[in-house]
């Protein structure tokens, strides 16, 4: 049996697919576009810690065998911008600790004839603000040896220190 098509459901075909078609449009009727761009910043660079004074303090009479000076000092940051302080030290690179005899040609050796303790920061390592301070510690003994020191005897002594 042949079934034939009213009118009606022709008109209602027609609307759904006009419909469906006008939908399926909507659904990919959008723009595509793509785009690129670069972005720049320059880091700033880390400024230096400034210590001072570098004080070494002997006791009364000067620095003996078998005695201690006091060493302290100041360690400031200067910068614009915090910075980590985490060590101050005798500065090796920079002469360490530095013996002048005052009698020539006698020599005062500055490691065998002194021992300089750790130097300690005030409040421990951390982070230093902007123009802020903290101050170091330590100790220089003078060493007690089995040899002739006379040549350290009224000797100048110099400690080169570095905050890192």
């Amino acid at each position: 049996m042949k079934k034939h098509l009213s009118k009606k459901r022709v008109v209602l075909a027609a609307i759904v697919v006009v419909a469906l078609g006008i939908a399926s449009g909507v659904a990919y009727a959008y723009w595509t576009s793509s785009a690129s761009g670069t972005g720049t910043a320059t880091a700033g660079t880390s400024g230096v810690f400034t210590i001072s004074p570098v004080a070494i303090t002997p006791p009364l009479g000067g620095l003996v065998l078998n005695s201690d000076a006091g060493i302290s000092g100041t360690i400031t940051n200067n910068t614009t911008s915090s910075l980590q302080l985490n060590s101050v030290v005798v500065d090796n690179s920079a002469g360490g600790l530095a013996v002048v005899p005052a009698h020539a040609p006698l020599l005062c050796d500055s490691s065998t004839n002194f021992t300089v303790s750790a130097l300690v920061i005030g409040t421990g390592p951390g982070v230093l603000a902007p123009s802020a301070s903290r101050p170091f510690t330590g100790t220089l003994h003078m060493n007690n040896l089995d040899s002739n020191q006379d040549g350290c005897k009224d000797a100048g002594l110099t400690l080169n220190v570095k905050a890192s």
